[in-house]
């Protein structure tokens, strides 16, 4: 028996990022550019966009203001896609994993290959563990 579902790109992308996430080799900076990319497209926003809401949300509660309506909307969306990931939730996702797209190219590139792994320990710092070949 066929199942007829038809989707669009936008939504097959969605499912492809999804199920990235869902991989165990996946390593820190992959999932973070991952995760930023399906808000981006859930949100209809760039990525640098999707940022920036996270760190005004931060922000705004921290000095006690209000965010407009707009801004709440998205908020509520980001929510509801981190619980749908299961990992993160939007405070530890912005303490733990946007610091490390501030890192320099050439520690990225080397996260990227996997000859470093990414430990977050606290809000206060992280650690990097040097992965040995196996022989």
């Amino acid at each position: 028996m066929e199942c007829g579902l038809e989707i669009d790109d936008k939504q097959a992308l969605q499912i492809a990022l999804i199920e990235n996430l869902q991989r165990e080799e996946l390593n820190s900076v992959e999932e973070t550019e991952a995760i930023l990319e399906l808000l981006s497209l859930s949100l209809g926003i760039d990525m640098n966009e999707v940022i920036s809401i996270l760190y005004r949300s931060f922000n705004a509660k921290q000095r006690g203001q209000s965010l407009n309506q707009n801004i709440l909307t998205q908020i509520e969306k980001i929510e509801f896609l981190f619980s749908q990931i299961g990992k993160f939730n939007i405070s530890s996702f912005r303490t733990s994993r946007l610091p490390l797209l501030k890192l320099p190219d050439d520690i990225l590139s080397i996260l990227r290959r996997g000859e470093i792994e990414y430990i977050h320990q606290s809000t206060s710092y992280s650690t990097f563990k040097i992965r040995t070949p196996a022989y």
